[in-house]
């Protein structure tokens, strides 16, 4: 114990061995393990809770050639904090309860077999071997190496491995798994892109199909380049690239997409994809597959569009305040539009109501559409579109153009920005005279689409949000 023997600087281990809980913790001047093995068979190793907790001038650990079974139990290594190699050729290691390597700052490094046993009376939060401010920028595995709690737990959750940059592979021709360009692949599928990765993200041949989830917490990724010509919106979503509701198990590149990168790059032979104006489109330019502008208080989707996939506008737009959807559109697929807390005006320009799945905040249903004139009762007939207030356009009312009249709405009231205008009057949609006098008293009006003509015989459509 480290009470006892203080001025130990290296321990030596010799053949199969178990080391009990507690053994020698807290050894003051402990700089190195080795374990050696003089046999000529398989070497194993067994290592009890809080072995060498606190031996905090340890910085090496290492295990022979013909090692092929350790098992580490809770907090073996905690508060190591010189611990920075943590060196094993072995394929098989077992990493019961969690804590191993709590607190080991200088540990970069970690290799992992193909068996990591984990204690099944635990919950997965108990599971990682690693604190949440590890410092592991490589993990080495083997290809044969399957185990979903350790994945999902160790590779899957960024408050374990957030610093992770680097899969390295031990090859094994039998195995599930191989790695490149530090990436994981499963099975020829992109598995698990690390947390860490940062910079520009190459879609290559290879990347055709993608593990869900693949990469969450990637957020250091800045731009997406489509290198393949033969990526195309289907790839990207899936089978259900023209459907509502995607699969949780489709595997696709959407997974990327749904980083919220500022940037794509396409490929100058792609055939299927475009891009124009920071939109990516399908070849045709009739669907958007991904915007990454911001959006303004206003906006409007562009002419021509007659779907917008899946995530195409994905995310919350605080500012959105004004939506105008063409007359082409048919289609609004899930996840767009769909956190818009401040979107009080919908201007729906297809006569013919579009198909929309979960998308335009369809839960608080607060803003006013306005649709063609005559299209009203098919828009409240709508399983989707009902939900909302809907007004027609009225035909034959145009804004008349004006270079010196500007009116807006400050808290509700018409505000004309005029000196020479004395009277206005106030028109709803269907034409019924709402107020009509002094503009400089003019009610307080509720959310809605109002027409206003001035006594200069000016008409401008307004709306009150």
């Amino acid at each position: 114990y480290g009470c006892i023997c203080p001025e130990i600087k290296s321990l030596t281990f010799y053949d199969n061995i178990r080391i009990r809980d507690d053994a020698m913790p807290s050894l003051p001047n402990l700089e190195t393990i080795t374990f050696i093995n003089n046999d000529d068979g398989d070497h194993q190793v067994g290592i009890g809770t809080n072995a060498f907790k606190g031996c905090q001038k340890l910085t090496s650990v290492s295990f022979p050639e013909q090692t092929k079974m350790i098992k580490l139990r809770e907090g073996v290594f905690n508060d190591c904090t010189s611990l920075s190699t943590f060196s094993t050729p072995v394929k098989d290691i077992s990493l019961y309860y969690y804590k191993c390597f709590y607190n080991c700052p200088n540990l970069t490094t970690m290799a992992i077999g193909t068996t990591i046993d984990l204690d099944g009376g635990y919950y997965r939060e108990h599971i990682s071997p690693f604190d949440e401010n590890n410092n592991i920028t490589e993990l080495i595995i083997t290809k044969e190496f399957d185990d979903y709690d350790f994945l999902y737990m160790i590779v899957w959750n960024e408050l374990y491995i957030p610093k992770l940059k680097k899969f390295t592979v031990i090859e094994n021709d039998n195995g599930y798994y191989s790695d490149e360009r530090g990436i994981l692949y499963k099975n020829n599928l992109l598995h698990r892109v690390p947390p860490a990765y940062s910079g520009t993200f190459s879609i290559l041949e290879t990347d055709h199909d993608m593990y869900p989830d693949a990469c969450n917490y990637c957020n250091n990724i800045t731009k997406i380049y489509i290198a393949d010509p033969d990526v195309s919106e289907t790839t990207i979503y899936g089978k259900h690239s023209t459907e509502h509701w995607l699969s949780k198990d489709t595997y696709s590149l959407l997974p990327i997409f749904r980083r919220n990168v500022p940037e794509i790059g396409l490929t100058d032979d792609s055939k299927y994809l475009s891009l124009k104006d920071g939109i990516l489109y399908n070849k045709g330019q009739t669907h958007i597959v991904w915007n990454m502008n911001e959006i303004p208080d206003t906006y409007t989707i562009p002419d021509g569009v007659t779907q917008l996939n899946c995530y195409a506008y994905r995310g919350t737009h605080y500012n959105l305040r004004s939506l105008t959807i063409p007359a082409s559109m048919t289609n609004i697929l899930d996840y767009n539009f769909n956190e818009c807390p401040n979107l009080e005006l919908i201007k729906v320009g297809n006569p013919i109501p579009p198909s929309v799945g979960y998308a335009l905040s369809e839960s608080e249903y607060t803003a006013t559409v306005v649709v063609p004139a005559g299209s009203e009762e098919a828009y409240r007939q709508h399983k989707f579109w009902g939900n909302y207030k809907i007004v027609g356009e009225e035909s034959g009312v145009t804004d008349t153009e004006s270079n010196q009249i500007k009116i807006t709405v400050v808290n509700g009231r018409i505000v004309i920005e005029n000196s020479d205008i004395d009277n206005l009057k106030i028109f709803d949609t269907t034409g019924q005279c709402l107020y009509t006098g002094d503009i400089n008293s003019t009610p307080a009006l509720e959310h809605g689409l109002y027409i206003i003509q001035i006594d200069t015989g000016y008409i401008q459509k307004i709306a009150v949000n």
